[in-house]
């Protein structure tokens, strides 16, 4: 069936061979439909174009190891909220599961799935417009990305130690995959090396967590490496970072110091209210959004970087007096 941004229902169900009223409800899910039937006629309307404006469905894919606490649920909630301004509706999938892309009358995809080759073969399997946040974008499949700029987000945090006279400085990461596959942290670590590199007097030391109950073995670690100071790289660090240092009778900032990722609601109110950096997860939402639409349009499309803020606060101490 040709594209026609004007096909009409009556036309879809004459290609179909059914009723109107049988498109009718299999486009919007209402009353039964077999879905030998349905998956035909879900076919035969993208392939023409049809979408109504009540038809406004989102897919949204997140990891098949979906851990909410921290970046993926504030990252979620921000998308959401954006969606909804935009009268969009979300279906939210775990990306081992976009089979059931093929069964619903979608817009388009916005994909949080930030692991190394997540959108690979995406053209190969679907024909619906992909956005991806926080994921390298693969402009040969069209499809670009949204990213926060994990080098200037670490840039700001270690300037910032150095100008209150910190030199020996910790990156704390949590990563269930090795770093390497998980780009979002992957540009966190090897940003910090490489600053700490271009920075003769600085010594930085980093570590992983595989799993949260190793928190305090490679704490001590960096503790015994003689940090002054701590970057806890990641949403839900914060605060079971300030946690673990009190079990181990330090202070922060009197004794170490300590910057984590921004955990809006939850780093100022803490004690001490954390100094943090920030992913601007309402401008990524935004931005994330108005991309697919325009790939929606057939307009042009660029890859946006959004960088982070500093927030500052009181778990820095200044060595430099």
């Amino acid at each position: 069936m040709e594209k026609n941004s004007k096909t009409t229902l009556r036309q879809l169900a004459e290609v179909a061979g059914c009723a109107a009223s049988t498109v009718s409800r299999a486009l919007t899910g209402s009353g039964y439909v077999s879905p030998q039937l349905r998956n035909r006629i879900l076919k035969l309307a993208r392939e023409s174009g049809y979408f109504t404006e009540e038809q406004r469905n989102i897919a949204v894919l997140i990891p098949d190891t979906a851990d909410f606490h921290g970046y993926l649920g504030l990252m979620l909630h921000a998308l959401l909220e954006e969606l909804s301004r935009q009268k969009f509706c979300p279906m939210i999938l775990l990306e081992n599961n976009d089979v059931q892309l093929d069964e619903t009358i979608l817009r388009g995809v916005i994909t949080l799935a930030y692991r190394a080759g997540a959108t690979a073969g995406w053209c190969n399997r679907h024909q619906l417009p992909l956005v991806s946040i926080n994921t390298a974008p693969a402009l040969r499949e069209n499809i670009y990305s949204v990213c926060s700029d994990d080098e200037q987000g670490m840039k700001l945090a270690l300037e910032y130690l150095c100008r209150r006279g910190h030199r020996r400085i910790g990156l704390l990461t949590l990563c269930f995959q090795p770093p390497e596959e998980n780009l979002i942290q992957a540009t966190r670590f090897r940003s910090f090396l490489e600053l700490c590199a271009r920075t003769p007097e600085v010594s930085g030391f980093h570590r992983n967590l595989q799993q949260r109950n190793e928190l305090h073995r490679i704490l001590r670690e960096l503790i015994d490496e003689n940090c002054t100071a701590i970057i806890a790289a990641g949403e839900s660090l914060g605060a079971i970072t300030a946690q673990a240092l009190r079990d181990f009778r330090l202070r922060v900032p009197q004794d170490i110091s300590l910057i984590a990722s921004e955990d809006s609601g939850l780093s100022g109110c803490l004690t001490p209210p954390q100094t943090t950096i920030r992913q601007e997860m309402g401008r990524i939402s935004a931005e994330a959004v108005n991309m697919l639409n325009r790939q929606i349009a057939g307009l042009p499309v660029r890859n946006v970087t959004v960088p982070y803020s500093l927030i500052e606060r009181e778990s820095v101490a200044d060595l430099s007096c």
